[in-house]
């Protein structure tokens, strides 16, 4: 059969191997995504097709000649696609050869690792000496001195000493977000992680009616800055600022998502939690006590029954506030009625599940069993919501569609719901 989306902004379709008549679509939802990444991804260093550490280096140099700005920054690695693989790997001699004075920041296709040389470093201040910040690890070579390699929080070093974006180069991206999302035939995205400084851009263009994608919100909200600079919910438009977002842990591919047992790859790691658990009640009780829904990343197992359990303690004290976990990657079969037992949504990204294929077995090995728990979460009866989180994966909602339908992967099998679910999913509401 053939799925088509058409609306005034798109004329797409799909073959699925499925038995119906054919069927068309005005438009469809995005749950999970990143705006201004894909924008910037799109018009700045898109490091998405790289094949080696060393591609990544002449890309990057290639950028640079027609780079005004201080920093080199991209992103959209994956060592996944890298004929030689990334560990053991020490980046700043190569970098620096090419970039001796240049700081660089080159972010992996997950926001959850970068690679950076030895004037970033020292900008930010982190040698041998720095202690690892929570959350996050400075990955050292036998010497403890940095390797260039940064997970998670410990890219927040970096972050709080980059040149902030433009007001003219924000509103670039985020229109060019616009104008993909709408040429994919997305009528409604669920922006995630918001900074709070871009909210003022997100405004103007809102009460400029320059937004003709509509937009939810959920702003970054680890570092409790929203208490104060966003005291509450609102609506311009087309953009509702309505929820906050957290990270319980990081992603499986930089062997940060958070598990019960052991990467099978990497004995020893269990990955690493992004937040402490009081932190955690603390701010979202705050933040739902304002009128916030909470949205928050758990990949891991472990992460998932993190997050499970504080929304069970939130859920104890009376909140009513949509309480939605993102990925849900790993669900513990044990921890699966707690969703349904805690009214808990699930934003999917079904996608990932078809690009994780080779690594998932490798970082989980028979985990995989319980892992991309797509329908085991709908048999519940909960809100499934589907999403890509671009520009980590495609924002062509049709792909996402055919995941759930025909994954063609042997261990997700069991997983594969009926189209008119997968749709259901997938539709704006």
């Amino acid at each position: 059969m053939k799925l088509k989306i058409q609306n005034n902004y798109c004329d797409r379709h799909i073959h699925l191997d499925y038995q119906t008549n054919d069927i068309s679509l005005n438009g469809l939802r995005d749950s999970h995504c990143h705006l201004v990444w894909l924008g910037m991804q799109e018009l700045g260093l898109n490091l998405d097709n790289t094949k080696s550490f060393q591609e990544l280096i002449d890309l990057s140099y290639i950028y640079s000649k027609n780079n005004t700005n201080n920093w080199i920054v991209g992103r959209g690695w994956n060592d996944e696609n890298w004929i030689k693989p990334l560990k053991n790997t020490s980046f700043l001699e190569e970098l620096d050869k090419v970039f001796p004075d240049t700081p660089v920041y080159l972010k992996r296709i997950d926001g959850h690792a970068a690679i950076v040389n030895s004037k970033a470093l020292k900008i930010a201040n982190i040698n041998s000496n720095t202690k690892d910040p929570s959350g996050g690890k400075i990955v050292r070579d036998i010497n403890n001195n940095p390797n260039g390699l940064l997970i998670d929080n410990a890219m927040e070093l970096i972050n709080n000493v980059l040149p902030k974006i433009s007001d003219d180069e924000l509103i670039n991206f985020i229109l060019e977000a616009q104008n993909k999302c709408l040429d994919f035939g997305l009528i409604e995205v669920h922006d995630m992680d918001v900074y709070l400084e871009w909210l003022p851009i997100f405004e103007y263009l809102a009460k400029e009616s320059k937004l003709t994608l509509k937009i939810k919100s959920y702003i970054r909200a680890f570092d409790g800055e929203f208490l104060i600079k966003v005291p509450k919910p609102y609506i311009i438009n087309n953009l509702s600022v309505t929820g906050l977002k957290f990270y319980a842990d990081g992603a499986l591919g930089s062997r940060g998502a958070a598990l019960i047992e052991d990467y099978e790859d990497d004995k020893g790691n269990k990955g690493i939690f992004l937040i402490e658990e009081n932190d955690f009640y603390d701010l979202a009780l705050k933040g739902a006590n304002l009128g916030f829904d909470i949205g928050t990343h758990a990949i891991g197992d472990n992460a998932n029954r993190f997050t499970l359990d504080v929304y069970g303690k939130l859920r104890q004290v009376g909140v009513k506030n949509k309480l939605r976990i993102e990925h849900c990657q790993m669900v513990h079969p044990a921890d699966l009625i707690k969703f349904k037992d805690y009214k808990i949504d699930a934003a999917i990204q079904p996608i990932h599940c078809i690009s994780d294929d080779k690594m998932a077995l490798e970082r989980i090995g028979q985990r995989v069993k319980y892992a991309y728990p797509w329908k085991n979460l709908i048999d519940l009866g909960i809100d499934v919501s589907g999403g890509s989180d671009f520009p980590i994966e495609s924002l062509d909602p049709l792909l996402g569609i055919k995941a759930l339908v025909e994954p063609n992967i042997n261990w997700q099998e069991n997983q594969k719901i009926n189209l008119e679910t997968a749709i259901k999913i997938y539709s704006s509401i």
